[in-house]
């Protein structure tokens, strides 16, 4: 797929985030990531070259489109890219159990980078509520979207080639 088309795709992804996911029925205040969604996908099957250039644009894009401090999500998603590199190496292979999982924990660390970066920024935040109302929600909603996104992504975008 490349990073021609991943421009647009981000782009997209984002725009949703802010105009149409704020629309759809919440579950406790939570929301899907979609940017963070389609960067997993992709990392997955990609090259580590190719998942850091689609973390470092989604990354940007979305936390200029909300209210996330600036840097937040990009440096999240880049130690999820170098994570699933790292898995990969050690695996051979990142399979859907790994995808699921690495779902889940990403974007519970995607959120505790959010809520460090606000902290650092000099805002106050009530953890225990962030974390009830925002960050296992979001878990949740990422996990039940992650398998039909990681599918999608399998059938458009090659396996990395397998360096000799």
């Amino acid at each position: 797929m490349g990073n021609y088309l991943g421009v647009p795709l981000l782009l997209l992804a984002a725009m949703l985030q802010v105009s149409i996911v704020p629309q759809l029925p919440r579950v406790l205040g939570g929301e899907p990531n979609l940017v963070f969604l389609l960067v997993l996908a992709y990392a997955a099957r990609a090259t580590i070259e190719e998942g850091a250039a689609w973390a470092f644009l989604g990354g940007i894009v979305h936390d200029l489109v909300t209210s996330v401090p600036t840097g937040s999500t990009t440096f999240g998603l880049l130690l999820l890219v170098i994570t699933i590199d790292r898995l990969r190496a050690q695996l051979f292979n990142v399979g859907f159990l790994t995808v699921i999982v690495l779902g889940v924990a990403g974007s519970l660390l995607l959120s505790i980078i959010g809520v460090a970066f606000t902290i650092l920024s000099g805002f106050n935040v009530r953890i225990f509520d962030l974390i009830t109302y925002q960050v296992l929600p979001s878990a949740a909603y990422n996990l039940v979207l992650i398998g039909p996104v990681y599918l999608l992504m399998r059938r458009f975008c090659p396996p990395p080639a397998l360096a000799a």
